[in-house]
């Protein structure tokens, strides 16, 4: 995922973002988070911008009841304990609840259903990480990356 992407200090993505894409392409976006917004490997949202394109997860839900979502909508599942709530992890990640996970996709889904939007609008799914429960097939062997920079790290938790 994000973590530790830098190999050195002050390193960047000379890219664009998707979102950055988005408003060239003026198309609307957010991006929803449940508890914490953890977008901390993308440097956009630390701008005022990418700051303008987030919200909380119940306004996620806010926008469905009002037929208002932007014409992209980006949703961040918790990947940790709410110290507040106590609620768990429901990212799907190996070693979290899947019951939290699939509330969530429920809910999401429940929530788009029951909008005025529901006609105009297509749900995605997508997962990050390998080695979950989604996973149908093992992965292939990776290849170097085009500019032979080496990765930061080759560690993972995650076993096929």
């Amino acid at each position: 995922t994000g973590e530790d992407f830098r190999c050195s200090q002050g390193s960047s993505f000379p890219q664009k973002t998707v979102y950055e894409l988005l408003e060239e392409g003026n198309r609307t976006w957010k991006y929803y988070y449940n508890d914490s917004a953890w977008v901390s490997f993308v440097e956009f949202f630390d701008t005022p911008r990418g700051q303008r394109g987030m919200e909380t997860y119940d306004k996620f839900y806010e926008a469905c009841e009002s037929g208002k979502l932007p014409s992209f909508s980006f949703l961040l599942p918790r990947q940790g304990t709410n110290e507040t709530t106590g609620d768990g992890s429901n990212d799907d990640h190996p070693c979290h609840d899947v019951a939290l996970g699939e509330k969530l996709l429920k809910d999401t889904y429940e929530a788009i259903r029951a909008s005025p939007a529901w006609n105009r609008t297509l749900l995605v799914v997508t997962y990050d990480d390998s080695g979950g429960f989604y996973d149908h097939a093992p992965l292939v062997t990776g290849v170097p990356a085009p500019d032979d920079i080496p990765s930061c790290s080759t560690k993972t938790d995650y076993t096929l």
